[in-house]
């Protein structure tokens, strides 16, 4: 019985589906999978699910080291898809599951799809997850498989690439001039505190390689992305913004994290509720 948690398309509703039947839903979902969704499925001793967004289907994280999809990841989704975003390659970069490079493979029709991440599970996982989407045995199409560099010709279907380690020296030699790359990383600070360089990372790969790199983030790392961008020479546009309950969980759906005075860096309280605001920036070279 394959069980799949879904989210809809406005992320304003998710559902809990079991042999084609919605079993439950829930509104203002939290992320990819709800802490309530979560928790029951942990209650109920259910292991093996899938998560959908759209036409998307992932499998989630095996282990720790990666997230599943947060709503970072979601929110940039609906707006690439949204503002037909397209371009000849796609990079995901710090993929985790493979979610976004998934998603411009499946929803956004790109051909040429690159999954870069330091975690081989988290690279392993994309691509399980990318023979979900495409109904390919990848084994089919290997091309190369050397130095940390995955290579698949899939023929009519593009060319898959994933890539273990900096994503700057694997993404070396590829051309990616003015293609689209994406991150969506965890880091709020004060609350999340993973990976906080990962902007000021990313952000010199977009410089490196050409990348027009579309970046969501909560408004409370605003200061970081700034830095980032200005000290790679990098234009920086804000494109979306979303406004979000402020009760984030970056890791399993359990963890509630303590609400911290952050009203300096934009955290807004609503009947002694906390929101941020889930932004899309955008950063490519001058």
């Amino acid at each position: 019985m394959t069980v799949i948690i879904e989210t809809d398309r406005d992320l304003k509703e998710q559902y809990l589906i079991k042999s084609d039947q919605i079993v439950a839903k829930l509104n203002n979902p939290e992320s990819s999978i709800d802490y309530q969704f979560y928790e029951f499925l942990t209650r109920n001793n259910v292991s093996e699910f899938i998560l959908k967004y759209q036409d998307t289907m992932i499998f989630p994280r095996n282990n720790g080291g990666y997230p599943n999809p947060t709503m970072n990841h979601l929110v940039l989704a609906k707006y690439l898809k949204e503002n037909k975003k397209k371009s000849h390659s796609f990079v995901d970069l710090g993929c985790g599951t493979g979610f976004l490079g998934n998603f411009a493979k499946k929803d956004l029709g790109i051909d040429n799809i690159y999954f870069s991440d330091m975690n081989l599970n988290a690279i392993n996982q994309s691509l399980s997850s990318y023979q979900l989407n495409n109904g390919v045995n990848l084994q089919n199409y290997l091309k190369e498989n050397s130095n940390g560099k995955i290579i698949f010709d899939i023929k009519d279907k593009g060319n898959l690439v994933a890539l273990i380690g900096d994503s700057n020296e694997m993404l070396n030699g590829f051309d990616l001039e003015g293609q689209i790359g994406t991150i969506a990383p965890m880091y709020v600070p004060e609350i999340c505190e993973v990976f906080p360089q990962a902007y000021q990372v990313f952000a010199s790969v977009a410089k490196n390689t050409g990348l027009k790199l579309y970046v969501a983030h909560s408004n409370l790392a605003n200061d970081k992305v700034e830095e980032a961008a200005q000290k790679n020479g990098l234009s920086l546009n804000s494109v979306n913004e979303k406004e979000e309950l402020f009760r984030i969980d970056y890791t399993d759906g359990r963890n509630r994290p303590i609400i911290k005075d952050l009203s300096s860096k934009g955290l807004k309280m609503k009947n002694g509720v906390p929101y941020h605001t889930i932004m899309v920036s955008e950063m490519s070279y001058r």
